[in-house]
């Protein structure tokens, strides 16, 4: 090959060398991601696919109608900006024509006139901003496509300047208009009669004189049209996916905003204080609620930028509840994710500013923010007197979650919380319905029962309760001692062995009392379960006159009580 300038030879090496440095990275690249070269070929493929196999907007679902309308509410937002940006730029069209006309003239007479219409047309938005509205938008893309042919058409520009008009068509109407097309599929009719308008003018018309290559100025503009098309229609492709794909998430926003504001406000109903957790489980704002429920309600008392774990009594507290609260426990699973949402319940215990323990009930709602941050909002209730709202939903009810379980659950004194929570009618237990055990903690047995339970009676408390439970009673026992008497615990989902290898859950009340010999016991208060009166045979009506005290004593020690059945 031989070259007319001596500084080609050199370039040419160059350029060669380049050209097979970067075939050889390419080959490179497809042995090493070719699968996922594969796979997003394949993804396009079905995007193209399902795009094309969309039905009319007439026929579409409710949900893909509005979202179709908010796109297009997007398109008719950025309006204003398009069509200043095209007024000014068909005036100055407009003036470039009218000083080429002054010295060379190398326009035909009809692109001044198109020029002219295309101002003229543009200036009509400044005068009425209406005429391009929703309605309108498509109509105004095919009129600007019009006039980008016409700017391409024999009457208005010579074979010999016809490349550089398609590229500054392509620059200034082609590829901005494609905001106005509500669809690609308009995008891609429009640019299909422009290229084929130059593919008619390039096999009619003589694009060189004789002595040159007349195939090289058509070539080159026919390559050229073929990238200005691939670059619009991709364009217009990528820009319908974008605006879908910002209406998705902004749906997606909306109904995380509307989901977390419906939980906030259930939460409110159902809880005594609700708060706001950040990622590291600080308080992001302050919560009346919460001050008075810890009793911190006094003049400059704030609960904001709190650690949450630090209102818990104990370490092995605080360190269980940020296992689960952060998802790090088995309940990550134990309810359902959406949108970037999942919810707990768990039990726990809370410390107020007098040092009292009280039992509570934590309701977790997690979600994911905009900048990815996952925050906490959190329903706390005070359910030491009363029935948790979450029964066997809570963490505390799944087996194998945590090492807590409901029996061994450390409950607390209701005499404790010195604001007066009382006891709901609806949890108060009826006399009639209840029977009672004395239990003598340092003799390990049932001391006294109710008739119904007599044959409890006697029995060493291994015998009826599980080793959870013994945990429990032998716990209340031991905060009991020494304490003022008669204080309260209340007792849930306790195991009572029935025999036959069975147990039965009994829920009630514990309360401290002391016998003759100043021994500190407990009684205990609940509703026997059919399992558990299975042993009871009714008494003659002898017996009964005798017995007007249910109570079988088997002890000195115990205490007189009269419970009526």
């Amino acid at each position: 090959m031989e070259f007319t300038h001596s500084g080609v030879h050199p370039f040419a090496i160059a350029s060669l060398a380049v050209e097979a440095i970067f075939a050889l990275k390419v080959l490179c690249l497809a042995c090493s991601y070719g699968q996922l070269i594969k796979q997003k070929v394949r993804n396009a493929a079905a995007a193209l696919g399902r795009f094309a196999s969309q039905p009319y907007i007439s026929r579409r679902s409710a949900e893909e109608k509005i979202r179709f309308e908010e796109v297009l509410q997007l398109r008719v937002q950025m309006i204003p900006f398009y069509m200043v940006c095209c007024v000014v730029m068909s005036h100055l069209g407009l003036m470039t024509g009218l000083f080429h006309v002054a010295w060379d003239g190398w326009m035909q007479p009809g692109g001044y006139w198109t020029s002219l219409a295309l101002c003229v047309v543009n200036m009509t938005y400044l005068f009425n901003p209406r005429v391009v509205s929703k309605p309108t938008m498509n109509l105004w893309y095919v009129l600007h496509m019009t006039f980008g042919a016409l700017y391409l058409a024999p009457w208005s520009i010579a074979p010999a300047q016809t490349f550089n008009a398609s590229l500054a068509v392509l620059a200034l109407i082609r590829l901005p208009a494609i905001l106005l097309a509500s669809t690609p599929l308009l995008v891609v009719g429009c640019n299909l009669g422009v290229s084929a308008l130059l593919v008619v003018r390039t096999m009619s018309e003589t694009w060189a004189p004789p002595a040159c290559n007349i195939l090289q100025p058509a070539l080159t503009l026919l390559c050229g049209e073929v990238l200005g098309l691939a670059l619009t229609t991709s364009s217009a492709f990528l820009l319908n996916g974008l605006l879908h794909h910002k209406v998705k998430r902004d749906t997606r926003h909306k109904n995380t905003t509307t989901q977390l504001v419906a939980a906030s406000s259930l939460l409110s109903i159902t809880c005594d204080a609700v708060v706001e957790l950040d990622a590291d489980l600080r308080i992001t704002k302050d919560s009346p609620q919460l001050t008075t429920m810890l009793l911190r309600d006094r003049a400059g008392a704030t609960v904001k930028g709190m650690m949450f774990t630090d209102l818990m009594p104990t370490e092995d507290e605080a360190e269980r509840a940020y296992e689960i609260l952060s998802g790090r426990s088995c309940t990550e699973t134990a309810a359902g994710r959406e949108e970037g949402i999942y919810a707990n319940a768990f039990h726990t215990r809370l410390v107020d500013s007098c040092s009292s323990k009280f039992r509570t009930e934590v309701f977790q709602v997690a979600y994911s923010q905009v900048d990815g941050q996952v925050h906490h909002l959190i329903g706390l209730r005070d359910f030491t007197d009363q029935t948790a709202l979450a029964g066997e939903k809570a963490v505390d009810a799944k087996e194998g979650c945590v090492s807590s379980t409901i029996d061994e659950f450390p409950w607390e004194p209701a005499q404790d919380r010195s604001h007066g929570r009382e006891r709901s009618e609806s949890e108060e237990m009826s006399v009639d319905d209840t029977v009672f055990l004395y239990v003598d903690m340092q003799r390990w047995r049932v001391t006294a029962a109710s008739l119904t339970v007599a044959y409890m009676s006697g029995k060493d408390l291994g015998e009826l309760f599980s080793e959870n439970g013994l945990k429990l009673l032998q716990h209340i026992w031991e905060e009991a001692t020494g304490e003022q008497e008669d204080l309260m615990y209340p007792l849930h989902q306790l195991k009572v062995h029935c025999g036959d290898g069975q147990y039965a859950k009994i829920s009630g009340r514990v309360e401290v009392a002391k016998a003759q010999t100043g021994e500190i016991c407990l009684l205990l208060y609940f509703k026997p379960t059919r399992h558990i009166l299975r042993s009871y045979c009714p008494p003659s009506p002898a017996d009964a006159a005798s017995a007007s005290m249910s109570v079988v004593s088997v002890s000195e020690d115990a205490p007189v009580v009269h419970h009526s059945l």
